[in-house]
């Protein structure tokens, strides 16, 4: 990819000269209930931050004249016990997650009206994968600490657009 965006709910202005976040957040879905800055952290609060990057994402792929993603790497957990637990808590027994998960697999295609889906696995830590636009313009990755990257395989794409998409939704490019 000739251009890769690291997208994240982190303001830099909690970085330091070093580049290392100091600011005390959540970084999974597994901290809600937990306490940050006196106050407990909440799925209303983790589901709205988890919609804004659904948003961008979805945004950034249909700026990319995306029709469909392809999974060009992938990893999801496999044994009974942590199944049960991320169908539990995490999926919330949402047959259509747990559907999108237990088939989740590398080389797989999926459509622009399954990319929520696709984005919740993610987000979630349910799966770790990247994702392939079928154009080849734009490639999607997840990292730890609720990161997501974005490449971009050519200059020629609406950059400022894709820009204003990700700051308007209250998320930051680095």
């Amino acid at each position: 990819m000739e251009l890769e965006w690291r997208i994240s709910k982190y303001n830099p202005i909690y970085r330091n000269e070093n580049g290392a976040y100091t600011k005390d957040e959540w970084t999974s879905y597994s901290d809600i209930g937990r306490i940050y800055e006196e106050s407990v952290f909440t799925k209303e609060e983790y589901l709205e931050t988890e919609g804004r990057y659904i948003k961008v994402i979805t945004e950034i792929l249909r700026l990319c004249n995306t029709q469909q993603v392809v999974v060009i790497a992938c990893e999801k957990f496999t044994t009974v016990q942590t199944k049960a637990l991320i169908y539990k808590k995490m999926l919330e027994n949402d047959p259509a997650l747990i559907t999108i998960f237990e088939n989740f697999e590398l080389d797989k295609v999926y459509s622009m009206d399954e990319m929520k889906n696709i984005l919740i696995l993610n987000l979630r830590e349910c799966v770790w994968s990247r994702l392939l636009s079928d154009n080849g313009i734009c490639e999607i990755g997840f990292g730890y600490d609720y990161y997501a990257y974005v490449g971009f395989s050519t200059f020629d794409l609406p950059l400022k657009q894709i820009n204003e998409s990700i700051f308007k939704n209250g998320l930051f490019i680095g």
